[in-house]
């Protein structure tokens, strides 16, 4: 048996890494998870290990919904469900008061046996990479592979009746439901004090789900950039040094890697794209950018790129060009608010989610 300890911002590994580095030669899989968050989802989707996995191998996935999961988190399921018909996804709905379903295990089945990974990381952001968490990874033989199996098999026969599919009137309720709940932790985290004390079950899974909901508080950093041309390289992006430091977290000294994600127009994220921060003489900084490949600058006007930070090292981003509807709406924003030193000078403006939500209500960041 092998034991992690996951830590935000470091080298050690993670529940993301340990489920890559795990899920290529299985050919067969299931999972349990007392949570499950849009952004976990889409972040496990968006690995082409995983996405390559799934092509060959049957993976059945169950998700609590006594809190934090969500109508959103429900359609990146579905969504993953219809992308990639292996994937089984059901969700856990139970009447027992008192109790949580609060399961945080995963089994792997290979040809010379297979893993079991145990922990306390749920399908979230902060589960899979940016939490604390701990987890075990236990290798089997292909006769105890066979044994949990059968067990797996058991205990979804002894929960048939509270498996549901995602469509379920009553799941689909109690989904609307964890979304107000977690409307109304996002209302508190911003107070001091509460009026009255939660239900003991509640405080347990609000203990433990505070980051996640604070991740979702609309107070991301996000980076709006005009793009200048920079020769025949433009999808490597030039940026000041305050915005290289202050958003993207670079210092001049030190290499500094960072993982960014494409949103597509569906909210989906595109495949990782791991970069380097790169110095250059002229005091401009950059970061190469996979949606502007083969993408020839525009001959009139400039595309604009929208980053949000996830997390320290994990950007999403959407490529806007002039002729993209969304471009204009930016692009009157910035030109509405915010002076220009000289008419080529390009704006690099630090916001937040929630800010980018009132100009532009529709983005992928909020689908």
């Amino acid at each position: 048996m092998s034991w992690y300890l996951q830590t935000p911002n470091s080298a050690s590994s993670n529940l993301l890494k340990n489920i890559l580095d795990r899920c290529g030669p299985a050919q067969r899989g299931g999972a349990a998870f007392a949570f499950a968050s849009a952004q976990g989802v889409k972040l496990l989707a968006a690995e082409p290990i995983f996405s390559n996995f799934l092509k060959g191998a049957e993976f059945s996935v169950v998700v609590g919904l006594d809190a934090i999961t969500d109508t959103r988190a429900v359609d990146e399921l579905r969504r993953l469900s219809v992308s990639h018909p292996n994937f089984k996804p059901k969700l856990f709905l139970h009447s027992v008061n008192g109790s949580l379903f609060h399961p945080k295990t995963m089994w792997l089945k290979t040809a010379k046996g297979g893993v079991i990974i145990t922990g306390s990381g749920n399908l979230t952001s902060g589960g899979l990479k940016t939490n604390w968490e701990a987890m075990s990874v236990e290798t089997l033989t292909v006769v105890e592979m066979a044994a949990a199996e059968k067990r797996w098999e058991e205990w979804l026969t002894l929960h048939k009746k509270q498996l549901v599919d995602l469509d379920d009137p009553k799941a689909i309720e109690k989904a609307k439901l964890n979304k107000l709940v977690r409307t109304k932790i996002k209302i508190a985290l911003k107070k001091t004090e509460t009026d009255e004390d939660p239900a003991e079950e509640e405080v347990e899974a609000v203990q433990e789900t505070v980051q996640d909901v604070e991740n979702e508080l609309l107070l991301n950093p996000v980076l709006i950039a005009e793009i200048p041309k920079s020769g025949n390289r433009w999808k490597q992006v030039n940026f000041d040094l305050k915005t290289y430091q202050e958003f993207f977290g670079v210092t001049k000294s030190a290499t500094r890697h960072v993982r960014f994600y494409e949103l597509l127009e569906d909210g989906s994220l595109g495949a990782p794209e791991d970069r380097q921060g790169v110095a250059v003489v002229s005091q401009n900084y950059r970061f190469e950018v996979g949606a502007a490949h083969g993408k020839p600058y525009p001959t009139k006007g400039h595309p604009i790129i929208v980053f949000e930070k996830v997390d320290d090292d994990t950007f999403n981003y959407v490529l806007l060009m002039p002729e993209d509807e969304a471009h204009a709406t930016v692009q009157k924003y910035l030109d509405d608010t915010y002076k220009r030193i000289n008419s080529n000078n390009k704006l690099r403006i630090q916001t937040t989610a929630s800010t980018l939500k009132k100009v532009w209500p529709d983005a992928p960041f909020f689908k």
